[in-house]
């Protein structure tokens, strides 16, 4: 049966469940992203609290609140870009009616993207594994890079990369890319003939087996 935990003076979060095979999963109110910056003091309580044995394993989902500290979330306000539904910017139907347009929209998202830093809470899971090693598997939601820049190096981007970019055609790996293509910029070819694509997962599209 699941134990339930609530964290010392964390009232932004609610609540975090452990399982019989020491499964922890923590999660936080999206109301208050604003206190990511407490997630180091509140991870360490958690050792102090659940008693961690050397068997013990620890799984940390992370979602936008985790990068909202870092500046602002790819929706923006209101969830629009331009007057566009983000849906309708990222997605396989909006790339094959104007991949162009999609192509604009990540630009924009690897610009702002890279003037961001990594904040407490990455350096926090950093903090972690360090301790933890092979005993924690965090999976981010996020697809920009403050984990690696923070520190962690064992994790998985379950929704793609930003700073990498695959063929929409051929079974080419998956590559780092930081390039930039605003308008005019031609949409980018792989030697394969087809047409190079941010290493996304987007809404409606299933994860592929290249590294998604």
């Amino acid at each position: 049966m699941a134990i339930k935990v609530w964290i010392w003076k964390a009232s932004f979060f609610r609540g975090a469940s452990v399982s019989d095979d020491g499964l922890l999963i923590v999660s936080i109110s999206s109301r208050h992203t604003h206190f990511v910056d407490s997630w180091l003091a509140v991870l360490f309580h958690l050792f102090i609290m659940l008693t961690v044995s050397s068997n013990d394993r620890r799984f940390i989902l992370a979602g936008a609140g985790l990068s909202a500290e870092s500046g602002p979330t790819f929706r923006g306000v209101g969830g629009l870009w331009r007057n566009y539904r983000i849906e309708e910017v990222a997605s396989p139907a909006a790339w094959h009616r104007d991949l162009r347009l999609v192509w604009e929209f990540y630009s924009m998202r690897r610009r702002v993207a890279s003037a961001a830093k990594p904040n407490p809470a990455h350096f926090a899971l950093a903090t972690l594994e360090n301790s933890l090693q092979d005993r924690l598997f965090v999976c981010t939601q996020n697809v920009d890079n403050l984990h690696e820049q923070g520190g962690s190096r064992k994790f998985v981007h379950m929704h793609g990369e930003l700073f990498k970019s695959r063929c929409d055609s051929c079974s080419r790996a998956p590559f780092d890319a930081t390039n930039l293509y605003d308008p005019p910029a031609e949409v980018p070819r792989c030697e394969c003939g087809g047409r190079i694509r941010p290493h996304i997962c987007w809404f409606g599209e299933r994860k592929s087996q290249r590294g998604v």
